[in-house]
């Protein structure tokens, strides 16, 4: 590639060199072919009577070293004997030939010609030729042998990848093994395919990891036919390290808050607020992300620009320039006026922002494409006049596979993907949160992988991929909504139903009508009880998560339990002559079921400890409930004072409230100082529950038994007594 020059004017000439960088390839549309031709005559003998009757030649690409090493290992499985790679075929039995190499070319597998992650198994007189391209640039890594050793096992040799570890992997034993003529060329219906699964905070997650389970191999992100380094999709600009570079220089590039300051990375009340939020009215911030986008996708080092290193989000093939999580809205006269006029306003703001950015940059003629998402603050779509360049890719944020059953939810989502992809003339990406992130029910199985088929599944005309961010206490409540997601992003016309049928009967054997009825009963209990209620905040949609005493009161019922058990009880009968599949349910009863059993008795003896509810008692005969504190009782009750929030020093006002409690009721008093009453301001027409009432004159009472506890009750009442 030539080197080029491109001369243009910003508030000063600058110079750009285009250097000879590699840029991966993207498509949102799957471009090479699918072809699976298998013979019906089995032809090549791999194993008689337990004999091995082939070679695994050992590799010409060093990259395709991973796909030898999974190779191998099932092959040893299956055979129990240990294999060694040859440096050359002896053309007396089959071989195996993987990755890139001569052999392969001389037949015609050019796997340059495929999509990203594709591969070719072909079979060749008594050659078997496995050939994709692995390795490559840090952010541009493919395992496409890995990807054509996985299908091989699975096609060939009947292993299956459920989840890491000696329950989750089947490997049937091959004493006889022959295989038919095969010619298969396959690649992704998707190129960007992530599951970013992680503990859940705010739950008890040291269970994370399951006995057994090999640490370093736990990500499912990494699992089977997840994208490997692909382009980044979110929160691009908290690489760039802007706080460290600019708090002291160029304060304007943060967000002012409501009391003068600067979200710098030093004003931190929340995880969200570390690295800082930014106000976007900035030219100069604008100025400084250009350049930083030039340097990473001319190829330049991070340290050019003064950054410690480039992430994912910063490459050679593209740039995202979306903002911190959990957004901080600049209080800077521009964007507070930006604010006042609404969503759609404040939306366009951002997208205003992003798409500048991208004109530059094609201006500039300086390739790569730039990663931009709708979410929270900018999900609106940008209004007509902002106009999308080419260089542009979209991401929508949605609640996805979880609202399925809720038509209103589900319409909004697919109608939303559709008139992204619209606008864009392209499928988009998208975002989804089959995670406790957005449902913090402690103990319960997320076991939701029929809804994920079934929601991607009616998105294979609309989106290039998907982030499919699964998050829980417990990996293994989610390990099967994984295994769907990967299976059904690869190829858009899996059979869901037939997979999961599949599953059972490989993984529970004749226990396997009883695994699959508690299959479907967790996932019915999830979405039709757990998150069953999606309603729009301020900040998007949010689940309503029901109180614990409805969780174990009327969704898992000990009569619910009991039949849920049974289940278990009546797989391991089916299969007590079967050491495999019993070992199997046993580990599922232990790691899938007995956390909610546990979590049940641990509910019941909360509710038995009276003593965690204790106030100080009190004569209900001689309190009125007036507003009023002069009743005996008050004057003897405790006090306890507002302290001020750790960001600010001291407090305006005096906030103090006293507890009392009789064998009925719980009686609070609170007196709270209001220097300027005048400026109050309560809604006296509320209806019940309205998710705004927080914005009012108002006091919030939780009641929990302690700190820790997931057993919260919370009240508002604003001053006009809604």
């Amino acid at each position: 590639m030539n080197i080029k020059f491109f001369c243009f004017s910003l508030s000063l000439v600058l110079t750009f060199a285009a250097a000879a960088v590699h840029v991966p390839r993207f498509k949102p549309y799957a471009g090479s072919p699918r072809i699976i031709r298998i013979g019906q005559t089995p032809r090549l003998e791999l194993c008689r009577d337990g004999k091995i009757l082939f070679e695994v030649v050992h590799p010409a690409d060093k990259a395709a070293q991973p796909a030898l090493l999974e190779l191998l290992l099932r092959l040893e499985e299956m055979t129990g004997q240990k294999i060694k790679t040859v440096a050359k075929a002896s053309g007396k039995v089959p071989a195996f030939y993987l990755g890139v190499c001569n052999e392969a070319r001389k037949i015609g597998l050019n796997p340059e010609k495929l999509d990203r992650d594709g591969y070719f198994i072909k079979t060749d007189k008594n050659r078997i030729f496995i050939t994709g391209l692995d390795g490559g640039q840090k952010y541009d890594y493919q395992c496409g042998t890995l990807y054509g050793v996985y299908d091989f096992l699975e096609r060939f040799a009947q292993v299956r990848y459920y989840f890491p570890g000696r329950y989750g992997i089947i490997v049937p034993e091959k004493k006889n093994w022959l295989l038919p003529d095969i010619d298969i060329t396959e690649r992704p219906d998707t190129q960007y395919r992530v599951v970013y699964a992680s503990t859940c905070g705010r739950l008890d997650c040291s269970k994370y990891y399951y006995p057994g389970l090999d640490k370093s191999s736990r990500v499912p992100a990494f699992w089977r036919m997840s994208t490997l380094k692909t382009i980044g999709s979110s929160h691009g600009l908290n690489d760039l390290e802007l706080a460290k570079r600019f708090a002291e220089t160029n304060p304007e590039f943060f967000a002012l808050t409501h009391d003068g300051k600067r979200h710098d990375g030093t004003y931190n009340t929340t995880g969200f607020q570390i690295k800082g939020h930014l106000c976007f009215s900035s030219e100069g911030l604008l100025d400084v992300v250009f350049k930083d986008s030039v340097a990473a996708l001319t190829g330049k080092p991070a340290s050019s620009r003064g950054i410690s290193k480039w992430t994912q989000r910063w490459t050679t093939q593209s740039v995202n320039p979306a903002p911190n999580d959990g957004l901080y809205w600049c209080q800077c006269p521009p964007c507070k006026k930006i604010q006042q006029q609404g969503r759609q306003a404040m939306s366009d703001h951002i997208w205003d922002f992003r798409i500048r950015l991208a004109n530059r940059l094609k201006e500039a003629k300086i390739p790569g494409i730039v990663v931009c998402n709708s979410y929270g603050a900018f999900s609106a779509m940008p209004s007509d006049k902002i106009k999308m360049p080419d260089n542009v890719v979209m991401g929508v944020a949605l609640r996805g596979p979880w609202a399925v059953r809720n038509k209103k939810a589900n319409d909004k989502a697919n109608a939303r993907i559709r008139a992204w992809s619209e606008r864009m003339k392209s499928r988009i990406n998208s975002w989804t949160y089959t995670t406790k992130a957005c449902a913090r029910v402690a103990a319960v199985p997320n076991f939701t992988p029929r809804a994920v088929g079934k929601f991607y599944k009616a998105q294979k005309d609309y989106i290039y991929g998907s982030f499919l961010e699964s998050g829980t206490d417990r990996w293994i409540f989610g390990f099967l909504n994984s295994y769907v997601f990967a299976k059904v992003m690869w190829n858009f016309d899996t059979d869901v139903e037939a997979l999961i049928d599949e599953h059972c009967r490989l993984m529970y054997g004749r226990g396997a009508p009883f695994m699959n009825r508690f299959y479907r009963e967790i996932e019915d209990l999830w979405l039709d009880n757990i998150v069953k209620n999606l309603i729009d905040t301020n900040t998007g949609e949010s689940w309503v998560m029901p109180p614990r005493h409805e969780i174990w009161n009327n969704i898992y019922t000990p009569a619910k339990i009991a039949e849920l058990t049974a289940l278990f009880d009546k797989a391991e009968k089916a299969s007590a002559d079967d050491k495999k599949s019993l070992e199997r349910i046993r580990f599922m009863r232990r790691e899938l079921w007995q956390p909610v059993l546990d979590e049940a008795k641990a509910f019941g003896n909360i509710l038995a400890n009276r003593s965690a509810w204790t106030l100080q008692a009190a004569d209900s005969k001689n309190i009125t409930l007036d507003g009023k504190l002069d009743e005996k009782a008050w004057h003897s009750a405790r006090a306890i004072r507002l302290q001020p929030n750790r960001a600010f020093q001291t407090l305006e006002v005096n906030t103090k409230i006293k507890m009392l409690q009789d064998k009925d009721f719980f009686y609070f008093g609170i007196e709270a100082e209001e220097p300027e009453t005048a400026l109050i301001s309560a809604n006296a027409h509320r209806k019940h529950d309205d998710t705004e009432l927080w914005q009012d004159n108002s006091i919030e009472i939780y009641l929990t038994a302690d700190f820790s506890s997931d057993c919260l009750y919370q009240f508002i009442f604003n001053s006009s007594g809604a």
